[in-house]
């Protein structure tokens, strides 16, 4: 992987880590949120480590194989220690991110989604050429996809056919075939073409249900059993040497991949959430139950940490992180401390952020006489903000602070959005 050093473009960081390769910063001392410039966001080591532990033996126990969507960070070195923790392949949705993730070290990538971009595909059919042992596996839905990608691939002389995915979808959904006789059909197309090899089938039951309520939770599981059936209509012709492959599995319901994608003769269950190794205190944190044996248990590893700079009005103040700096798409961020005289202290429960500016944070107050307990923040506190939905918090940093339990800086990550 290539070298990298902490600079000033680098959001936050001090200008004593700035020419620093991110090992080198451990030895500064660091400690958030007295020696960095506010909006900061960290990582908390330790729980990156348990989540990724967590979902290996989960996968293991299960007998599935995780291809993490790396889209979620987007990072090469969170990307590396997925793979270093038994990752069978990376998840793209883009042929853009799998060529990210490839000249960083992936050597399996599956692109979850369909994609007609030629020039991103002819890069990825001229590597799988230099490369023998490099596997990539696309989506289709289409008669006119699959055109595309056979035109690109006998167009590389030399390259090897690529490994395709029947998508199936669902009425009023996103992509995907929508009835199972068009998806056997179209697979019987994939297996007749030029250029391509049926892997198997793949789809994405996210976007049935945002919650996992019992009639979401149904919801998902009929979708899923569709793929099933699918998987075992289509088995027969899959031309993947190393066998098939069916996969589908966000972030929130990929147990329930595990159990109706199971047992399925000459295929592989492949599951491909991503947020798993960040989690959030949102939307995630909310769909989960750290009682329920079926699903690891996961902490939440991002903070984002401001700093109150204003306070105008009975019941308002205001911190310098914002819209730029942290995501609302799917809930506004949990204040889950207050940091005063260099303690960490729980807020009043009245304490909210109810919304942003670019570069401000609005934070509803109890007024005087209201407060149950806790701190009410002041100018001049630290916040330590749980957010909700990583993916799109993320995609906000170039790079992001490793910390200890302490706080202490310990190394960084980067991103390639």
């Amino acid at each position: 992987m290539t070298t990298w050093t902490i600079g000033w473009e680098h959001k936050g960081f001090p200008s004593a880590a700035h020419g620093r390769e991110p090992h080198g910063l451990a030895g500064l001392g660091l400690r958030v949120p007295d020696d960095v410039s506010t909006p900061f966001a960290v990582l908390r080591e330790a729980e990156l480590r348990h989540n990724l532990d967590a979902m290996s033996a989960w996968c293991r126990e299960r007998d599935v194989e995780l291809a993490p969507h790396v889209k979620t960070t987007m990072s090469p070195e969170l990307m590396r220690m997925q793979l270093e923790a038994g990752a069978w392949a990376t998840t793209a949705a883009t042929a853009w991110q799998a060529r990210v993730q490839i000249e960083h070290g992936a050597r399996r990538v599956l692109i979850a989604n369909e994609s007609l971009d030629r020039p991103g595909l002819r890069w990825l059919a001229e590597r799988m050429r230099a490369d023998a042992d490099l596997e990539v596996l696309l989506l289709v839905d289409s008669r006119a996809g699959l055109e595309t990608l056979r035109d690109v691939v006998t167009g590389v002389d030399g390259a090897p056919p690529v490994g395709v995915l029947v998508d199936l979808g669902h009425p009023g959904g996103r992509a995907g075939v929508r009835s199972h006789t068009d998806a056997v059909r179209l697979a019987e197309q994939v297996a007749a073409t030029d250029g391509t090899v049926l892997a198997g089938v793949a789809g994405y039951e996210g976007v049935i249900a945002g919650d996992r309520t019992l009639e979401g939770v149904a919801a998902v599981r009929g979708y899923l059993r569709r793929l099933h059936d699918l998987a075992v209509a289509v088995q027969p012709l899959v031309q993947r040497p190393e066998g098939g492959i069916a996969s589908a599995g966000g972030s929130l319901f990929y147990d329930l991949v595990a159990d109706e994608l199971a047992g399925i003769a000459g295929m592989r269950t492949v599951i491909r959430p991503g947020c798993y190794l960040v989690h959030d205190h949102g939307v995630y944190a909310r769909n989960t139950d750290d009682a329920d044996p079926s699903r690891p248990r996961l902490l939440a590893a991002m903070e984002v940490w401001a700093r109150v700079i204003s306070a105008p009005e009975p019941g308002l103040a205001l911190a310098d992180a914002g819209r730029r700096d942290v995501s609302s798409d799917a809930g506004m961020p949990t204040v889950l401390a207050v940091v005063r005289d260099g303690r960490r202290q729980p807020p009043d429960p009245g304490v909210a952020v109810t919304g942003f500016n670019d570069q401000h944070t609005y934070l509803s107050l109890p007024l005087d006489g209201s407060a149950t307990g806790g701190l009410v923040p002041q100018i001049g506190d630290a916040l330590v903000l749980g957010i909700s939905h990583p993916c799109t918090t993320i995609d906000k940093w170039r790079a992001i602070a490793l910390t200890d339990e302490h706080g202490t800086v310990t190394g960084a990550v980067r991103t390639a959005f």
